[in-house]
């Protein structure tokens, strides 16, 4: 792929979760990697991980909206599975709207708060529309736009510390 910017690195979480994904694929037996076989293994992270504080924030029943995801991820392709997966044109414009929230927060390394930022901010992809469907049979009062502005990226407006800031936040323990 062609980057039409600074070319970053994968931060060393973010390997494994490709590393994660790219085994997911192959266990759905697709001869692609999507984003929502990215986001499903997101589940793989542990339980107090800033990413699924994030999705926790959101207010919206995760295990069922995981549950879904996958049940809608599990298409088959019938399609031979090859050795090196390619991966889709949506999954390609996620990881590089990615490098760019990694390169608008002057990081060095894409993270996954970059990638879930860049899911949130591309808005097709599978794991974002089931989200604003999830969210919208919840919260009908907020458009999609709406929710996905303040769920996601609405919090870094208000600290200037930036994007990162969430996983500093101090929990509540």
């Amino acid at each position: 792929m062609r980057w039409p910017f600074v070319r970053r690195e994968f931060d060393a979480e973010f390997t494994a979760l490709a590393g994660r994904a790219k085994a997911l694929a192959r266990v759905f037996q697709h001869d692609y990697i999507g984003v929502e076989h990215y986001f499903l293994s997101l589940r793989d992270l542990p339980p107090d991980h800033f990413v699924l504080k994030i999705l926790a924030s959101t207010k919206i029943d995760l295990p069922k909206y995981w549950q879904d995801l996958e049940g809608r991820a599990k298409v088959v392709t019938g399609r031979p599975v090859p050795d090196s997966l390619p991966h889709t044109p949506r999954a390609e414009t996620v990881l590089a709207l990615s490098a760019r929230f990694a390169e608008f927060d002057h990081c060095a390394e894409i993270g996954l708060l970059h990638f879930l930022f860049a899911v949130a901010h591309e808005k097709n992809s599978l794991p974002a529309t089931l989200f604003a469907h999830f969210h919208a049979s919840q919260f009908p009062q907020l458009d999609r736009e709406q929710l996905l502005a303040e769920q996601f990226i609405g919090f870094t407006r208000s600290n200037p510390r930036g994007f990162l800031a969430f996983r500093d936040a101090p929990t509540a323990e």
